[in-house]
């Protein structure tokens, strides 16, 4: 199966085999609907690294200069981050529990309203990664994957 575009795309994210997107270079989005890719406009050109979503219509996308999109179900658009830090990972619990990581030791959070900072343990690696359990999920808890080892936000168990 191919995309249709010749530029890289480096994460995935689906809701369901008929509701896939990936992100890449130059800010490319592409959208899958159980048998064929679509370009989706992005109006961006940064380096798109991560993709996550609570479902087919509330779907985040972050990348370089500390950019976030938001997809309704609708349209791509831009959101305030409070950084301009390069963003690699980002995942959530909930539609108003989403976390992005990157550069530095940035950890941000979103509350379904505005995106805030996290403090990361004195932490200035790059952040790669971000996952946590469901069951001590809180916006203090979040351990953050490095590129050799792992670092956890206050609060983590």
């Amino acid at each position: 199966m191919t995309s249709g575009t010749s530029h890289d795309l480096v994460s995935l994210w689906g809701s369901s085999s008929d509701n896939v997107f990936a992100v890449g270079a130059s800010g490319v989005i592409y959208r899958y609907d159980g048998s064929t890719w679509s370009s989706m406009t992005s109006d961006t050109t940064s380096q798109l690294h991560g993709v996550w979503g609570s479902s087919s219509d509330n779907v985040f996308t972050i990348g370089d200069g500390g950019i976030v999109l938001h997809y309704d179900g609708s349209n791509w658009s831009k959101m305030t981050s409070n950084t301009t830090k390069d963003l690699y990972g980002i995942w959530g619990s909930s539609s108003d529990n989403v976390f992005a990581v990157g550069d530095s030791g940035t950890i941000i959070r979103y509350n379904g309203s505005v995106w805030s900072d996290i403090t990361s343990s004195s932490n200035t690696n790059n952040l790669y990664g971000v996952w946590a359990a469901l069951q001590t999920m809180s916006s203090r808890s979040v351990p953050a994957g490095l590129s050799s080892s792992t670092t956890a936000a206050p609060g983590a168990p």
